[in-house]
């Protein structure tokens, strides 16, 4: 093999072989050629192409029944994602190794899989199921009477243990491992365990065993040779000086550990030395020195991960040039977590009494009030109302100010999501009687791809002001591309009203941070003055452009120009002309079932909803829900609460999956919790619920959520209804794949070929095992395919699949995989007929 020695002559000859075998159909020569390309991609760094010729050859070996080399794939494409940091998709790789291993009956390579996997949990943070993994193997060398093996586990083990601060357990398992390693007399397998034991022995406080044992596992580090092992000892055994107030000898000691980690030419192991480094000095009172660690600290860390990091730098600096000031530094340190927690209190402590005082003043306006009476609950409302409003700037300025806005790039309705903005101001412009309403570029795609979330933040920023500075006329949102190139485009989004108008001196500075605008007669509306700003930064944020037009009395035009990615290019030269539009929809032909058992919050949403203009109907309990269904009523969506006494929300959600009519199983799900943390969004997710609002919402969520799930949720009142893939994300599957094979069409058409031949073979597999109820059988095939489907990277079909894999794999309702196996071969079957003439499409272009 002349792979090392002459690699471009290697990938030319690979590259022909590799067009060889696909011309002959040769599964696994392709598979071959895969994985030498792979591996000499892999030698000269190109780790994307190595990961996808890695997981294109595995895959294939799985596909053919070579298992011995789909193990060795497996593994390869495990250890480089975990090397870049991907655990969980190292996690996936290493266990579809494991099962072609226990296929195969390599126990040796189970075992060690086994370990391997123990250690990606154990990062992930999982020590119960990493231990389980750790004990497998050990299990089978146990067996075997691999005494190496059984100490390498040992060690394992202990150490999850250690990590897991479960110290008993911890010592047994460790102390095991040094004891076999003494036994054998090998002095390598013997360092780790003693050097474990004395960091254990350091957590317990007995230091003098502690040092012990870093004294032992440093005179056989001393024997083996690693320096870098030996580099780690060092700096724990600093830690053992540092925790015993020996800050001479801490600081000796971590300095020899530097000096080792330097020999070495590695940087990573310097950063957690200097951070103790520069905590000894300063504990000793050597400023200066101090901060000269923390600074090479700081240098070699991520910047964006190191906030804490960057901001003690600064309180020592403030120390050193100031040492009377103590107090600097602790203010220092804790200003931006302060800050935080200040936002983040404020917001949650004054929204939910809030919330209680705009529902109450609603209804009071509904009670027919007198004119004085209404005056006053007015008033009551924009106070409220400005206040939300304030609360919401900060937050977002807060972020946008710390840097941890993320901008995303996800395919996207550009046409539903203006649509929803002017459904969401429609109540608001009613009430002033204004004319609201969007119009589109007729060569405008509804599907493209970027930060739909910032989009919508930016422009209902701009329409909400649109509807606050006019008094009568219209507000019209305008869309059209200006300009476009291959898939990429720039769009311009104008929003014009006909208001007040903003004077030419309050234009200079309209995008600044705390402006706010003056109408007639000097006066001053409310507000943060953050609304514009931030709505500026977000667009920069997305390498767009915002300006503004406008003369006093006669309205303002501003507009945004954003870049983003299309699904295919426009043919069409004529960019400019409007040809559709969009009017607020009457919403009465919504019916709503409002699961909710506090009376209050009943009366509350209800109030709202009909005021929307939605048709409401109330259950005060899981069971009236069910009981409404059985007498053969029907609705488009329900709001249901999570926490209600004997019958929860997601019980409640999994008795209406269940049922038999597919209308009413369909209906969407919309969460309704007090809790905003992710698991509770998961929970949410993995019970069937659709979507998730959390208490207190405003009307304007309460009505965005709405529109978002029965706008693209099937029709539940019209028989034959069914989900569908369309073209556009096929067209996108294949987009994406162009791009990860680095623009080779031809590797393309393979890969959907195969797709085309497997999925309907393992999608016949898993409808024999349902029907034998062999769930086993059916977890290993819907695994096997969960794989494949991952590369389209279709939603509805990955999140199918995984239900099957999970039902089978746990064996727990299992009645519900009949029904939603059917639906999932309804949509597999429309993914290959799209496959097929996306295969037909790309032989065109290639």
């Amino acid at each position: 093999m002349i792979r090392d020695s002459e690699p471009e002559q290697s990938e030319e000859f690979l590259e022909k072989a590799l067009q060889l075998s696909k011309s002959t159909h040769d599964d696994e020569g392709i598979a071959d050629c895969l994985s030498e390309l792979a591996q000499l991609q892999l030698n000269k760094n190109e780790v994307k192409g190595s990961l996808h010729n890695f997981h294109v050859a595995a895959t294939t070996y799985q596909q053919i029944g070579h298992l011995e080399k789909g193990i060795v794939c497996f593994r390869k494409l495990g250890l480089i994602q975990f090397g870049i940091g991907n655990y969980k998709d190292s996690l996936e790789s290493e266990l579809a190794a494991l099962k072609m291993a226990k296929e195969h009956q390599e126990q040796d390579a189970a075992a060690e899989i086994h370990n391997r996997i123990g250690e990606i949990l154990k990062i992930l943070g999982d020590f119960i199921a990493s231990i389980e993994h750790h004990t497998a193997a050990l299990q089978i060398f146990e067996s075997n009477k691999d005494l190496s093996n059984i100490s390498i586990s040992c060690y394992l083990i202990g150490n999850c243990f250690n990590w897991a601060n479960e110290l008993d357990e911890a010592y047994n398992f460790l102390n095991r491992s040094l004891t076999i390693a003494e036994d054998i007399e090998n002095k390598k397998l013997q360092v780790k365990p003693t050097g474990s034991l004395a960091i254990l022995y350091t957590k317990l406080r007995e230091y003098d065993k502690a040092h012990d044992y870093f004294l032992r596992s440093i005179e056989l580090v001393n024997v083996t040779g690693n320096n870098l092992l030996k580099a780690d000892l060092l700096k724990n055994m600093g830690n053992l000086y540092y925790e015993q107030d020996k800050l001479d000898e801490a600081i000796q000691i971590l300095n020899e550990s530097v000096e080792l980690i330097d020999k070495e030419n590695v940087k990573e192991p310097l950063i957690h030395t200097y951070k103790l480094l520069a905590a000894t000095y300063e504990k000793k009172g050597e400023i200066r020195e101090s901060l000269t660690y923390y600074k090479k600290y700081i240098s070699l860390s991520d910047e964006q991960s190191n906030k804490e990091i960057s901001l003690k730098s600064k309180g020592l600096q403030l120390k050193y040039d100031f040492e009377g000031l103590q107090k600097e530094k602790d203010i220092a340190e804790k200003t931006v977590e302060l800050k935080d927690k200040f936002i983040a209190n404020l917001s949650h402590e004054i929204r939910t009494p809030l919330n209680g005082v705009l529902g109450m003043a609603n209804l009071l306006s509904d009670t027919k009030p007198t004119p004085e009476q209404l005056e006053y609950i007015n008033t009551i409302k924009l106070s409220a109302n400005n206040l939300i409003t304030i609360i919401n700037d900060l937050l977002d300025f807060s972020k946008i100010q710390d840097g941890v806005v993320k901008i995303e790039n996800r395919e996207f309705d550009v046409h539903e999501l203006l649509s929803n903005i002017v459904q969401l101001f429609k109540v608001k412009a009613d009430e002033k009687n204004i004319e609201l309403n969007c119009s589109f570029d007729k060569n405008l795609p509804k599907i493209i791809i970027g930060d739909a979330s910032r989009l919508n933040q930016i422009i209902l920023n701009i329409v909400s002001n649109a509807i606050k500075f006019t008094e009568s006329g219209k507000i019209k949102i305008e869309s059209k591309i200006t300009s476009h190139q291959n898939l990429d485009a720039k769009i311009l989004f104008t929003i014009s009203d006909t208001g007040i108008g903003i004077d030419q001196k309050e234009l200079e500075s309209i995008f600044e941070s705390f402006t706010q605008i003056k109408g007639k007669s000097d006066k001053l509306y409310s507000g943060t003055g953050l609304g514009l700003s931030i709505a500026k930064q977000l667009t920069e944020l997305q390498n767009g452009v915002i300006s503004v037009s406008s003369k006093p009395g006669s309205g303002s035009t501003f507009k945004i120009e954003i870049p983003f990615r299309l699904l295919e290019p426009i043919l069409k030269e004529d960019i400019t002309t409007t040809d559709s539009s969009f009017t607020p929809r009457d919403l009465s032909d919504i019916n709503v079932l409002l699961v909710e058992d506090n009376k209050v919050n009943q009366f509350l949403a209800k109030k709202i909803l009909c005021k929307m203009g939605f048709k409401v109907d109330v259950a005060s309990s899981g069971q009236e829900a069910l009981d409404y269904f059985s007498k053969g009523m029907s609705c488009d969506v329900i709001l249901m609460d999570v926490q209600m006494p004997e019958m929860n929300g997601y019980e409640l959600t999994g008795y209406i999956r269940e049922f038999k009519n597919g209308q009413l199983s369909n209906i969407p799900i919309v969460a309704l919790t007090a809790y905003a943390s992710s698991n509770e969004k998961d929970k949410a997710a993995q019970a069937g619920m659709n979507e998730y609002l959390t208490k207190p919402y405003s009307p304007d969520e309460l009505l965005s959520v709405i529109l978002s799930v029965t706008r693209n949720a099937p029709d539940t009142n019209k028989p034959g209804t069914e989900q569908k893939i369309n073209e556009a994300a096929i067209r996108t599957t294949s987009d994406n794949l162009i791009e990860l094979f680095g623009g080779s069409i031809t590797d393309v058409i393979s890969l959907l070929q195969m797709l085309v031949v497997q999925i309907p073979q393992i999608v016949g597999e898993i409808k024999t095992s349902i029907e034998e109820k062999n769930w086993s059988f059916t977890f290993q095939s819907a695994h096997k395919l969960k794989s494949s489907l991952h590369l389209l990277k279709i939603e509805q079909l990955n999140n199918m699949i995984a239900e099957i894999e999970e039902y089978s794999k746990d064996q727990t309702e299992t009645e519900r995989i009949p029904q939603l196996f059917k639906s999932f071969s309804e949509l597999s079957i429309q993914t290959v007929r799209l496959l097929k003439s996306e295969i037909l499409r790309l032989k065109k272009i290639n």
